[in-house]
């Protein structure tokens, strides 16, 4: 819009909605202005305008005193005439009001040079401003958009598509524009017979398209020359086969990578963000009779099924026999597995289709709610005369040492080559093998513990003709395990006063699992890894606490404690799995044999999939009192009474972050979390219990107390 005088302003009460207004403040001096919108694109119908007003005086000492009125031309503004009637402002406004007019059918011709403005004049010794907002003027379209766009079909070198009139059908035909990019054309784009159709009815068929390749359709009415409807699109086509419809309900989920090894040319596809459906075009290059190996995996964070298709006898379809390749039936963070292709097929060029779905089964053409498509070209070329292995596999394998195995081909080659690298760089054509064996497998030795391996293996059928590589196949040799792996080499804990006093550093990383054993104080008792072994010397007391905790940076988190009485013993004396610090464990044993050698298991809480191994503290400490001995110096707590009945108190609980109550046989019977310094201890029976105060600092106080 064009102005005289008018600004935009973000003042405090000058704009009706949102930030901005339009403003003009007039006065002796400068008595009037207009706000002015000009085009020249008018189809000859009628036109409804509104705006939202309000007036101001300037600062505090102005007056609102004038008018303002609303003028249109159609001679580019040689003469105006009025919309409406003249509006008066003799007082400052309250509020913001609406202005509305209409201008009938034919007042401003197609094409006329239009003009809308609003003239604002300052009467006497007015000083005030005038805010408009909202400004909007609507002329009844003349020619209506078609709706409902629809695919009729597909071959592999058209598209049918479909519409529904509208309620007044142009009077001369519909033009169809289509491009393989997602860009909605304009009043301003340029149709020709390579882009666009002119048809009289309600369908179309667009001829002469690439194979493969999503179009992207509009369609507008035509009424006459120059007037034109707006576009309605755009409408999606795969020439060939079905153009699924995915993220109906999310797009959270999605494929993030497809890859294949042992193909010819293989797929490494990979995606960072959501599209319904990937049309990729890339090519996955074998031949009739070839296998190969697939992985997919999704974006999400969740399981999925995960789905293959190819259309192999290209009916642009994937309903025939055998053209579901991969279809899972349980949730799975990812799938892979190995395609075989029948040897009966044909050389050429198949599409072939893959899918992810986080929720409920999908069909090839979609709806996929929750998942997406990506498709990619199956191209089947003559079988190589060197066919390259396949069907990949690592077994036995140790801390220096693994066992690779591949499929036997036919025809059977010379040898077969393998190139093993601690790095994922293929191996080229020209790359020296690390080793050649004429059976379909081979032993690597003198590996390093602890470490990746990628392994390449190609068929050598004469001197000088290989087959392409097949790989990688990854895998990583297991850690040495600790001198403490067996319990015949348990390492010996020193008995200390306290935690803190003689505590030793242990690993569970390279840990093997002693198979008799079991965690008794687990309800899953085999919910463990692998476990290290000490052992510890009952001191004159008769009582010991053995108790793991945290190493900072290890990524070790949850131990699980098991006492026995020798290496030859399978039935715990005591466990347990959280007793200690956070996830970490603690045993406090009572009435043991002075003297006495106990054996201690400390194992990895978790199976292999759900935790991680590193390296954890363990301390063995007196946990003797006197029967009189309610307080520990270090911290200088106390209970009472003790004896106690149903009731025991805790002199100063500020700082203790936990209690655990423990019976004279070790079990954990009760625990406070946050505790207050009243205990109520009345379910328990008679008997002397271990009142283990865990502190806010890490340290713990045990009181030996006695419940009459």
């Amino acid at each position: 819009m064009a102005s005289t005088n008018f600004f935009v302003t973000q003042t405090s009460g000058f704009p009706c909605t949102g930030t901005y207004a339009a403003s003009v403040n007039v006065y002796s001096l400068l008595p009037t202005a207009s706000l002015t919108y000009s085009n020249t694109i008018s189809n000859g119908q009628a036109i409804a305008l509104s705006f939202k007003y309000n007036a101001k005086p300037y600062g505090t000492s102005g007056t609102v005193s004038g008018n303002f009125v609303v003028e249109y031309s159609v001679n580019g503004g040689t003469t105006y005439l009025p919309i409406g009637n003249q509006v008066d402002l003799t007082a400052a406004s309250a509020s913001c009001a609406n202005f509305t007019g209409n201008l009938a059918a034919a007042a401003v011709p197609v094409g006329a040079d239009f003009k809308f403005r609003i003239r604002v004049n300052n009467i006497g010794t007015g000083d005030w401003y005038l805010n408009v907002d909202d400004v909007v003027l609507t002329q009844v379209a003349s020619c209506y958009a078609p709706t409902a766009l629809t695919s009729t079909g597909s071959t592999l070198s058209s598209a049918s598509i479909s519409w529904t009139a509208p309620t007044q059908a142009p009077a001369s035909s519909y033009q169809v524009y289509y491009s393989t990019t997602n860009t909605a054309p304009t009043s301003a784009t340029v149709l020709n017979a390579t882009n666009s159709l002119n048809v009289t009815g309600t369908s179309a068929t667009i001829a002469s398209l690439t194979a493969n390749t999503v179009y992207y359709v509009w369609v507008r009415s035509s009424c006459t020359a120059a007037d034109k409807s707006s576009w309605s699109g755009p409408l999606a086509v795969l020439t060939g086969t079905c153009l699924p419809a995915g993220g109906t309900l999310s797009t959270s989920y999605y494929l993030n990578s497809v890859t294949t090894s042992g193909a010819t040319t293989n797929l490494n596809y990979a995606a960072t963000s959501y599209a319904a459906y990937v049309n990729t075009n890339t090519a996955l290059t074998s031949y009739p009779g070839g296998v190969f190996n697939y992985s997919l995996a999704a974006a999400g964070g969740s399981t999925y099924y995960y789905y293959v298709w190819a259309d192999l006898n290209n009916d642009l379809d994937f309903s025939d026999a055998g053209e579901t390749i991969v279809a899972t039936t349980s949730y799975t963070a990812t799938n892979s597995g190995t395609i075989t292709l029948p040897a009966t097929l044909a050389t050429g060029t198949y599409r072939m289709r893959t899918a992810v779905s986080y929720s409920g089964a999908i069909t090839p053409c979609g709806p996929a709610p929750y998942g997406n498509y990506v498709d990619f070209n199956l191209v089947l070329t003559a079988a190589p005369s060197c066919v390259p292995p396949n069907t990949l596999a690592a077994s036995n394998i140790t801390t220096n040492s693994a066992t690779v195995s591949w499929a036997l081909q036919t025809p059977t080659p010379i040898s077969y080559q393998y190139y093993l690298s601690t790095t994922n760089t293929a191996p080229t054509a020209t790359t020296t093998p690390t080793g050649s064996n004429t059976p379909n497998g081979t032993n690597l030795t003198n590996l390093l513990p602890s470490t990746t391996y990628y392994f390449w293996v190609r068929s050598s059928c004469s001197t000088g003709t290989n087959s392409t590589w097949t790989g990688p196949l990854s895998f990583t040799t297991l850690a040495t395990p600790p001198a403490n792996d067996n319990c015949s080499g348990a390492i010996a804990l020193p008995v200390g006063s306290s935690i803190s006093q003689n505590p030793l550093t242990g690993t569970t990383i390279g840990a093997t699992n002693t198979p008799a054993l079991a965690a008794s104080c687990l309800s899953t008792t085999t919910n463990v890894g692998g476990n290290v072994w000490y052992s510890v010397v009952v001191p004159a007391s008769g009582n010991v606490t053995i108790e793991t905790g945290p190493v900072t940076g290890s990524p070790l988190l949850d131990t699980v404690i098991s006492v026995f009485a020798n290496c030859n013993a399978t039935t715990s004396l005591l466990c347990d799995d959280d007793g200690g610090v956070d996830a970490f464990s603690q045993v406090v044993m009572t009435g043991q044999t002075p003297g006495a050698t106990l054996l201690v298991s400390v194992w990895r809480y978790g199976s292999t999939a759900n935790a991680t191994d590193g390296q954890f503290k363990i301390s063995a400490y007196t946990a003797s009192l006197g029967t009189t001995e309610t307080s520990v110096a270090k911290n200088n707590l106390s209970v009472y009474p003790n004896p106690f009945s149903d009731v025991l108190n805790i002199s100063d609980i500020k700082n203790v972050k936990s209690i655990s109550v423990i019976d004279v046989a070790g079990r954990l019977v009760k625990t406070f979390e946050k505790p207050t310094a009243t205990l109520q201890l009345s379910e328990l029976n008679a008997g002397m219990y271990m009142v283990v105060l865990n502190m806010n600092d890490g340290t713990k106080q045990t009181i030996k107390t006695i419940k009459k």
